[in-house]
């Protein structure tokens, strides 16, 4: 928001600018005017809203400016940061959560996507290497019972997105007794 005071001598009439500057570069990024009409010892306000949908992740200078009878005033200059506050998308292929296994390997493959970047990407706190295309696989080593399997992966802002489920290694083989029909006895007639 803005507010703009006339305390000269007469009214004037003018163009109030403001522009989004990529500082890098000084490519004006987005711009919007309104026209203004101020009376003597008068003021206006207005505001200027912009959408940063187009906007690199990074820091931009705004220039309000006063642009009356030829010549341009400086009202304000100020920065802003565009961040980043969505987290990676996170797909995992294994057991489900609560499954029953009686391998000793568990495989975790999956995919890992950010607009950002992935910064990283760690299963029960172990750094995993993710591929270009965002590919991943990585091979556990469980114990005997439940095995809980945190998948955290990160982007280059912090944001973090997860997935924790536990698999069961169960390496005991069923017990099978067979009561009936007693051992060398005949069933049926043939």
């Amino acid at each position: 928001a803005y507010t703009i005071n006339n305390s000269g001598n007469i009214e004037t009439t003018g163009v109030v600018k403001a522009l989004v500057i990529d500082p890098q570069n000084a490519a004006i990024k987005d711009a919007k005017e309104a026209q203004v009409n101020l009376l003597l010892n008068g003021s206006q306000t207005g505001e200027f809203t912009f959408s940063t949908d187009a906007l690199d992740m990074k820091s931009y200078k705004v220039n309000l400016g006063y642009l009356s009878q030829g010549k341009q005033f400086t009202i304000a200059d100020t920065t802003f940061t565009v961040k980043d506050t969505i987290p990676p998308v996170l797909s995992i292929s294994t057991l489900s959560d609560g499954s029953y296994t009686n391998n000793e390997v568990l495989n975790i493959t999956g995919t890992v996507t950010d607009n950002s970047g992935v910064k990283e990407l760690l299963i029960n706190g172990v750094s995993v290497t993710v591929n270009s295309d965002g590919s991943f696989t990585y091979a556990l080593v469980m114990q005997s019972g439940g095995n809980k399997v945190t998948t955290v992966a990160a982007d280059m802002a912090g944001n973090q997105a997860s997935d924790t489920r536990t698999i069961n290694l169960d390496r005991t083989a069923p017990v099978l007794i067979i009561t009936a029909p007693a051992d060398n006895s005949k069933t049926g007639t043939a």
